[in-house]
């Protein structure tokens, strides 16, 4: 008797495995048993259920279970093997392709492809986190693979995924960071100890982690430490320098870092100090009197447009990965506050003014998840950050904060100005304008005031009309909504834009045909981001084509 299967004292009847159970503990030892069970529906509602839990354990069994005698065990094991996504699976799925039943191959062709885009999905994130490289061609291919997949068009899709992880590897093994230290001074006294800023840069494309520096042993130094420096960026360690030597000395400082694979590296850096006599002072003085320097504090800003899908002046990817994680769908004000001085901020504040319709909904500080609290006015947005918040701008060291913005005026030119307060003083931040052209908060009315400045009065009413269901549409995507309730809606959609655009038409075909090609009972959170994926395309589109002219 198999492990999986009892027998009922009370009839003498075998009680089959409840797969609805097992899934939802997670046994997946109960549902591997449940794959042996002599009932096909049961084995392939195993196959679903072990799919859905997504476990590696599973991978083994459900290879197996390729070879099962019932065709709808074969196609449920193929599609739970592309529902875990594991390279293991590759050579057995393509030996499935072979399978007499349509079922199995249609199910073998859609692991595959689910494999092929999850890998370069992979590879693609670990070029991006590697450093900063121009990933677009990579992208764009993954994404197309993306489409093929929805569309149904497997082998295609395999093919544009498998380029996109062909060139994301080359990214990788092309990309290195390149170290290189600035001595910003060379003139000494010989055994007097001096502070300096020592600059230590990463020229190269990939980021640098565990960076070390040693000096060559004509110099004596304190406040070295380890620092980790991103592509394109440079960090300022403030040490303190005594050479041993008199007259021209050289400094040979030998730096070593790696990657982030673990790969090491290293450069040597070669300069020349002019080591002076010492002055005629009492002996026993042996530290010099080290002047303040000036303290400064630079301020950097920049927008980022969810129209643009990127910045609007300059490419700035370290931001536009942050933004990503949170909302790209709103337009971004966001500020990079440089601490020159040689002495942390531990206390600090922003004061924002913006025209009257503009307005600010939230602020983010990079690295903190803590909220942080505002007061709002009606054309003005502060923030404070007290010392208890432990948020510091450490000296050398930057601080990112991002505001959230609004307006109820599509195609509507905005200005942001203000101040970084702090111990240290008051710092402006210059005014910043950009043209504010819409996101999916923008009233129907707005837009339709907008719109009639193109179109006719009844194609500008159509119109807004059918941006207010893009409007729901996307409210849906965040609900859990069930196909019906988008196919509705999206049927709505096609019947109000239907002659305006090709574009947006061919764009609401696709959401459509993706949501009839799902089915309900297997909705899951990988799902919802395909969904969200398409809400957001939509409302590009529609501005794209109805607003940007």
């Amino acid at each position: 008797m198999r492990k999986d299967m009892k027998l009922n004292q009370g009839e003498g009847k075998m009680v089959r495995p409840n797969i609805k159970e097992l899934k939802a503990r997670g046994d997946v030892e109960g549902l591997i048993g449940a794959l042996e069970d002599s009932d096909a529906g049961v084995r392939w509602k195993a196959a679903y259920a072990l799919g859905e839990i997504g476990d590696e354990r599973a991978i083994e069994p459900l290879i197996e279970a390729l070879k099962d005698s019932d065709e709808y065990v074969r196609g449920g094991a193929a599609h739970a093997l592309g529902k875990i996504g594991d390279k293991r699976a590759v050579e057995p799925l393509i030996e499935a392709l072979k399978d007499s039943d349509e079922y199995v191959r249609k199910g073998a062709a859609h692991a595959l492809g689910k494999i092929a885009i999850n890998e370069a999905q992979s590879l693609l994130q670990q070029a991006k986190e590697f450093g900063y490289c121009d990933t677009s061609e990579a992208e764009e291919l993954l994404n197309k693979a993306r489409t093929e997949f929805e569309d149904g068009n497997y082998a295609q899709a395999i093919s544009d995924a498998r380029k996109s992880e062909e060139i994301a590897r080359e990214i990788k093994e092309e990309s290195k960071p390149e170290i290189e230290v600035v001595l910003p001074e060379k003139t000494f006294k010989p055994n007097y100890w001096k502070r300096l800023n020592l600059i230590v840069r990463n020229k190269g494309n990939a980021h640098a982690k565990a960076v070390k520096m040693e000096f060559s042993k004509e110099v004596e130094v304190k406040g070295l430490k380890e620092l980790n420096i991103n592509s394109g960026e440079e960090e300022k360690l403030s040490i303190i320098l005594k050479p041993k030597e008199l007259g021209d000395v050289p400094l040979e400082i030998k730096t070593t870092y790696k990657d982030a694979d673990g790969k090491e590296y290293s450069a040597e850096n070669l300069f020349m100090l002019n080591v002076t006599e010492k002055p005629a002072e009492e002996p026993s003085r042996r530290v010099e009197e080290i002047p303040t320097e000036k303290e400064e504090i630079t301020i950097e800003r920049a927008i980022y447009d969810p129209c643009k899908r990127d910045f609007i002046e300059g490419a700035l990817p370290r931001m536009k990965e942050w933004i990503n994680r949170y909302d790209p769908g709103a337009y971004w004000f966001v500020i990079s506050i440089q601490n020159n001085t040689d002495r942390a901020i531990e206390e600090w504040g922003v004061e924002l003014e913006t025209s009257a319709a503009l307005k600010i909904k939230e602020a983010k500080i990079e690295g903190i998840e803590i909220e942080i609290p505002y007061e709002a006015h009606l054309n003005s947005f502060k923030i404070s950050v007290p010392k208890e918040y432990g948020i510091v701008i450490p000296k050398g060291g930057a601080q990112r904060v991002y505001f959230k913005l609004r307006a109820d005026k599509p195609k509507t030119v905005y200005e942001i100005s203000g101040v970084f307060k702090s111990a240290i003083g008051e710092v402006p931040i210059r005014a910043k304008e950009f043209k504010y052209l819409c996101d999916v908060g923008v009233s129907p009315e707005a837009v339709k005031a907008e719109l009639k400045k193109t179109f006719s009065e009844k194609d500008a009413a159509r119109l807004a009309l059918s941006f207010k269901i893009v409007q729901e549409i996307d409210r849906l995507c965040n609900t859990g909504a069930k196909t019906e309730e988008y196919l509705d809606r999206l049927s709505v959609l096609r019947n109000y834009t239907e002659g305006f655009s090709d574009k947006f038409t061919t764009q609401v075909e696709e959401f459509a045909r993706f949501m009839k090609q799902e089915q309900l009972e297997y909705l899951d959170e990988e799902y919802k981001v395909r969904v969200r994926r398409f809400c957001t395309n939509l409302v590009d589109v529609w501005i794209s084509e109805f607003l940007k002219g």
